[in-house]
């Protein structure tokens, strides 16, 4: 046995090149695939090890109110008395610094806030004032309760707060018609961990402060939250569910109370992230199949090499057992030195990932490599490589001394990718060792689609995947193989050089194909995404046809509105899309009730999608209990459009009828909720009932930042109902954004004035950051199949030595071979970079058609440059791959006569 595997040894170091082009092939498709499990699992593993201090309790009931008697003995009952609470209300509104207002969230807690975790503050000299001999005051690490009977009330502001308001220690704040001393500078907070897009930062006050900010009147929408830590050992979930119960009883099954544990803020946000690295997965799979190709050619092109010396092996009396041990340890010793090459690099790549996604992650997150993906990383080198090699590897079975004595150099291939002409026909001749050859092929497979399932969660999506990728491959195969029929054509020229290169391509057409579908597919990754990430960040930034304003408002009570216009007239200023806004709950859908309908709904699914169904129903739940807002337009927004149905009334509807009133649906909105034209709907507004009727579906584009609504009523329904109005500002010079924000403020306390340009730069700074992370895994995969690209060229030129020489002989020089072979590889690197450039653009089409609302926009700068950059790649690594070949000179041709 040592004999074997230290043979198997001194070969691979008399074939280093062989050897460490094999490691570092395999390795490019691992380390994404390692690097992405890696982060996958220290989120995971974060999310668990922090859930109670993520939610600061083992369970909140969330609520739009204050909770009443009745549901507070509810919750003494359940609960019991040996429970800690903390209090926590939050809502939007303005404050105000130093001749600067902002936007900010208020959070108003209890002494109590939080039952876990803790807030940290910035001790830093920079938050501090100084004293007259410029030395710092002492640092606070306590700083004073909020709930307290100073005469100035004290509030934490977070850092960014600070920084765009000026503010240190001590300094004034502005919340409502009171002023606050800022007290602390806050870094960290446990609740909230995840917020990818924060439309303003927070600042914390006493909830016994927050009367006399009169911030609390009618129409202010605010969040009350009440946070429970419960004696060890109590059964959370089944607490969690009885309370549930409990609320939706009061409402015959419709709760308008929210009740989490740690469980549940553990799902979801496992479900933000699952998305997102799941796909960045799918990419990394990708990149491994076509490593896996290149690997495939590699040992090929290895095994043809040594093609004699193992038939000599053979002829002195190794048994074929023995050969295939020898072949089979040789592999595993490349798996294994590829997995510690790929674990190296991971380690570097890793560390990026929370960089890139800085953020988008909970504070404190530490990356590692688990044991876990370790275990993946060895079974993917050894038994992975294995795997890819089985094709090949099969082929030793039909190896016999004798081919010592006719010579054969190309004893080991891959089948023709080709399909026959007729399957039918052709499935019937399958001989013996056909079979074998096709069996070979099935681990693979398996192993792919386990890997696609395992990165989706779901066989469905993971099938679909796979059955996707695999459909965009025979698309680039077929298309690969109908170029040659042109190539076959246009050879016909008369220019030498083209002439030898295109006979080349069609010679070696499986080569050729490879070659094509390879460069094709990483082509096609690196463009699908970017170019649905530039038509969301156009119509985000640029939305064409609409205006972005420049301030969106909101909280504006019914006597503020035209105080507000002859204001903002005043200063040169519209105020525009003034829509009024009602706050209801719907009740039945054609006399069935809201909830036990979705619920009807769901039961009559394909059993397929039933576990889907169950994984969503927690989220579609935490949507209907909320409550809905309402409005009424004299006529459709322009970024409105009319999908289905007829528009609505002017006349207005009259309470005294027997009709209901007519009800126009975002037609988003309405097949979330199974609704269609003609459904009779009951409302709840403000304990009235209502009934009304769709009349039609309405396309709404939300990133116009204009007042828009999921449901809109006929004129006269809501008019004398309790409300408040949003509007918007029209965008104007940076420079007079905020002198306008202040005059506001100063004015109108109570109205909330929303940067319409901030919260624009988050969304395009998200999205640029994603994107950053799937275009690393996306030239993972060009580099892969760069790498088979390579393995390919270099197989092709060790078949063609005898033929390159004699081209040499006959009297071409060193520059004509070399350009050959750029005119050969560039063409095909050329072509299959265009076709998969424009598959990518059908694709990315389809994607923001179905999934984006159209948000597409054809990016002509950056498709052009990965043209330009795949097929330079491609023929300077065509020449690297071929420059021992070029350069050989004549006479080996002569000596082998």
């Amino acid at each position: 046995m040592n004999f074997w595997v230290g043979l198997a040894f001194k070969e691979l170091m008399r074939n280093r090149r062989f050897s460490l082009f094999f490691v570092l092939n395999l390795s490019i498709g691992l380390v994404g695939f390692i690097a992405l499990n890696a982060f996958n699992h220290s989120i995971k593993a974060h999310l668990q090890d922090n859930l109670k201090e993520i939610l600061t309790a083992d369970l909140a009931v969330y609520s739009s109110r204050p909770l009443d008697k009745i549901e507070e003995n509810i919750i003494d009952r359940v609960l019991g008395p040996q429970r800690h609470t903390a209090r926590q209300i939050t809502f939007f509104s303005m404050i105000s610094g130093k001749n600067i207002s902002r936007l900010a969230r208020i959070v108003a807690i209890d002494d109590a806030f939080p039952l876990y975790g803790r807030i940290t503050f910035d001790n830093s000299p920079d938050f501090l004032h100084k004293s007259p001999d410029n030395k710092n005051n002492s640092l606070f690490r306590n700083p004073p309760p909020l709930n307290n009977s100073n005469p100035h009330p004290g509030a934490w502001i977070s850092r960014d707060l600070a920084l765009v308001l000026n503010i240190k220690k001590g300094d004034l704040i502005g919340i409502g018609s009171r002023q606050f001393k800022a007290d602390a500078i806050v870094t960290a907070t446990p609740a909230g961990a995840v917020s990818p897009v924060e439309l303003a930062p927070v600042i914390h006050i006493g909830t016994s402060r927050l009367k006399e900010t009169g911030l609390m009147g009618f129409g202010s929408r605010t969040r009350h939250i009440s946070y429970y830590k419960l004696p060890p050992g109590t059964d959370i979930v089944q607490i969690t569910q009885t309370l549930r119960n409990e609320f939706s009883a009061l409402v015959n099954g419709e709760p308008q109370i929210d009740v989490y544990n740690s469980k549940d803020v553990n799902q979801n946000l496992g479900r933000i992230f699952g998305y997102f690295t799941g796909y960045l997965g799918l990419v990394a799979i990708v990149a491994l199949f076509l490593a896996g190709i290149g690997t495939a050619y590699l040992f090929r092109g290895y095994l043809n090499d040594r093609l004699k010396e193992m038939a000599i092996l053979m002829g002195l009396g190794a048994g074929r057992m023995q050969t295939y041990g020898l072949v089979l340890c040789q592999v595993i010793m490349l798996g294994l030195g590829a997995t510690l090459l790929s674990v190296l690099l991971s380690v570097v790549v890793l560390p990026l990932f929370p960089e890139v996604m800085k953020g988008l992650i909970p504070p404190g997150f530490k990356t590692v490599i688990p044991p876990g993906t370790l275990g993946l990383a060895v079974f993917m080198g050894t038994l992975g490589s294995l795997i890819f090699c089985l094709p090949v590897f099969v082929r030793i079975h039909d190896l016999k001394p004798v081919v010592l004595l006719q010579g054969l150099h190309t004893f080991f291939s891959i089948p023709a990718a080709a399909p026959p002409r007729s399957i039918w026909k052709w499935m019937p001749r399958f001989h013996g060792k056909q079979k074998i050859q096709l069996i070979s092929f099935i681990p693979g497979g398996l192993v792919f689609w386990g890997l696609a399932m395992a990165q989706t969660r779901s066989l469905e999506r993971g099938t679909l995947f796979l059955a996707g990728f695999f459909s965009v491959f025979g698309i680039m195969a077929l298309i690969g193989r109908g170029l040659l029929i042109l190539v076959k054509f246009f050879s016909r020229t008369h220019r030498v050089i083209a002439k030898i290169a295109l006979r080349n391509i069609f010679r070696h057409k499986h080569a050729s194909v490879s070659c094509f579908v390879t460069i094709a597919m990483g082509a096609f990754l690196i463009n699908v995404i970017p170019q649905v990430k530039n038509g969301i960040q156009d119509e985000i930034s640029r939305p064409q046809g609409l205006a972005v304003p420049g301030f969106f408002l909101f909280d504006i009570q019914p006597e503020q509105l035209s105080l507000l216009k002859t204001f903002l007239d005043n200063r040169k200023f519209k105020l525009t899309n003034a829509s009024p806004l009602v706050q209801g709950r719907i009740n039945s859908v054609n006399g069935v009730g809201f909830y036990e309908r979705i619920e009807e709904k769901k039961t009559g699914l394909l059993d397929k999608f039933k576990r889907k169904e169950k994984k969503d129903a927690r989220s579609q739940g935490e949507f209907r209990r909320r409550t809905f807002t309402f409005s009424w337009r004299k006529a459709l927004d322009a970024s409105e459009s009319m999908v289905k149905g007829k528009a609505l009334s002017n006349t207005p509807w009259n309470f005294e009828s027997d009709q209901p009133f007519e009800v126009s649906l975002e037609e988003g909105f309405a097949q979330r909720f199974h609704l269609k034209i003609g459904d009779v709907m009951e409302f709840d507004v403000q304990g009235i009932p209502l009934k009304g009727r769709v009349k039609n579906l309405r396309k709404v584009r939300w990133n116009s930042f204009q007042p828009n609504f999921f449901i809109l009523f006929q004129k006269g329904v809501l008019n004398d109902a309790p409300r408040t109005f949003l509007a918007s500002i029209p965008q104007m010079p940076e420079s007079e954004k905020m002198p306008l924000q202040n005059a506001i403020i100063q004015k109108f306390p109570n109205i909330s004035v929303l940067d319409v340009k901030h919260t624009v730069a988050q969304l395009l700074d998200i999205t640029q950051r994603l994107t950053i992370s799937i275009n690393f895994m996306a030239w993972l995969a060009i580099l892969a199949g760069l790498v088979v690209l390579f393995s390919i060229v270099r197989h092709e030129t060790q078949t063609r030595v005898w033929e390159i020489n004699l081209l040499k002989v006959l009297g071409a020089g060193f520059s004509d071979v070399r350009r050959i072979i750029l005119f050969e590889f560039g063409l095909l690197g050329t072509t299959a970079a265009l076709f998969g450039i424009v598959l990518s653009l059908g694709v990315s089409y389809g994607i923001s058609w179905f999934f984006f609302g159209r948000l597409w926009v054809f990016h002509f700068g950056y498709s052009l440059f990965s043209l330009g950059a795949i097929s330079l790649i491609s023929m300077a690594t065509a020449l690297v791959a071929t420059g021992r070949v070029i350069h050989q000179k004549p006479v080996a041709l002569l000596k082998s006569l």
